[in-house]
């Protein structure tokens, strides 16, 4: 495997598994602390790719599935350069509880989130804008996929921006979104990597996609790196910063789990 490449499919795993959300969400919509969600269900298929000599290479596959009453799960599958597949799964219920599931080393990583956290996903999924721009966005088109309106914001620069594909319908559920660069005011965008919906179906999620995870060992970021990463057959010495610790991610993580043990 390309050592950078294998840190970096580590770290798509934690940025699905939310570690580097874990205690940075500090928004404060108190009004939907109790509130019950009625959500449109949906079972979403997604690939991830990079843009290499002009040709999509994918990197990621992803089914992301939503209940009617908010509760999501992501099961990514990442495929480096070299050594075997990696699949991680994240789960996320309204009343907080989240983790990161993976199988094939019957190891997870769980916690409960805070408060304002829990709030402002709720606010997310219930008070959507409309035109699904968010502050620092602005639409740049509209359109129908699926079946589906979908509307196009745009954030960034002269040089740099992000381009996202958006369904109000479900949230602002995003389709797709590239990040595309160009070398001056006057060039052509060319995208970089990005992300797509190929598959996407309004019905109720399989229940135990939610489930299915209570004999496996409960590991913190850095441990569970390091055990994903010899399953996977990369050793140390091919790439160290795979193996190093993560003493922010591991006290995040502290955080979130003790708050789900001392739960009533």
């Amino acid at each position: 495997m390309n050592l950078k490449r294998a840190s970096a499919v580590f770290g798509f795993v934690i940025a699905a598994a939310g570690i580097s959300y874990w205690g940075a969400k500090q928004v404060f919509i108190r009004a939907f602390a109790t509130t019950d969600l009625q959500v449109r269900p949906y079972v979403a298929w997604k690939i991830d790719f990079v843009v290499a000599e002009g040709k999509e290479v994918t990197t990621a596959q992803t089914i992301s599935v939503r209940r009617r009453d908010g509760a999501s799960v992501q099961i990514a599958t990442m495929y480096p350069a070299r050594g075997a597949a990696i699949t991680a799964r994240r789960v996320d219920f309204p009343d907080g509880y989240a983790g990161t599931i993976i199988d094939s080393i019957r190891a997870k990583m769980t916690g409960r989130k805070s408060a304002v956290a829990v709030d402002a996903d709720k606010a997310t999924l219930m008070n959507s804008p409309g035109d699904c721009a968010y502050p620092g966005e602005k639409v740049q088109g509209e359109g129908n996929t699926f079946g589906y309106h979908v509307v196009q914001v745009v954030s960034g620069n002269d040089t740099a921006r992000f381009v996202s594909w958006r369904l109000p319908d479900f949230s602002c559920m995003p389709v797709q979104t590239v990040l595309q660069n160009r070398s001056s005011v006057n060039g052509t965008w060319q995208t970089t990597n990005g992300s797509r919906v190929v598959s996407f179906i309004q019905t109720d999620p399989d229940p135990r996609i939610f489930t299915g995870w209570d004999g496996y060992s409960e590991e913190g970021p850095s441990d569970l790196r390091k055990k994903l990463m010899t399953n996977s057959g990369i050793t140390p010495q091919q790439c160290p910063n795979c193996f190093a610790d993560d003493p922010k991610g591991d006290a995040l993580y502290t955080d979130w789990h003790a708050r789900l043990i001392k739960q009533p």
